[in-house]
């Protein structure tokens, strides 16, 4: 059952990863590329209840936290250094409030820009 759990979250993966690019054609943002379980809506971010590390918030919490990761390894600088989850979590609800229409793949690549500017970096979402 386990090895059938692997190959499903592979599969997955396989069919989100031809959706993600790293230079969009002009007239497509990288947000229109990435493809996200449901598209969920910073709006529906705010409705979850729950721990981070729950199912509702902890999905799409850790889907944020690997789409900045892989970001991460694609320009070769450590953007989540020093930032921990809560912290994610807490930009994330704050980003949300402010941006209750847009969704979570919107949110992130913010974080992105904003964790590159921080770094000092140009972020690969920038023109």
């Amino acid at each position: 059952m386990r090895i059938l759990g692997v190959v499903a979250a592979t599969a997955a993966l396989a069919l989100t990863l031809p959706g993600i690019s790293r230079s969009a054609p002009a007239s497509q943002s990288p947000v229109a590329l990435m493809r996200y379980m449901g598209e969920l809506s910073c709006g529906k971010w705010l409705a979850e209840k729950g721990e981070y590390n729950g199912l509702k918030k902890g999905v799409p919490l850790n889907w944020v936290l690997g789409f900045v990761s892989g970001v991460s390894l694609s320009i070769d600088q450590s953007l989540l250094e020093d930032v921990d989850q809560a912290s994610v979590a807490a930009w994330l609800d704050q980003y949300c409030t402010a941006h209750p229409l847009e969704d979570l793949s919107r949110a992130a690549v913010v974080l992105v820009n904003e964790l590159s500017a921080r770094r000092g970096v140009r972020s690969p979402f920038t023109p």
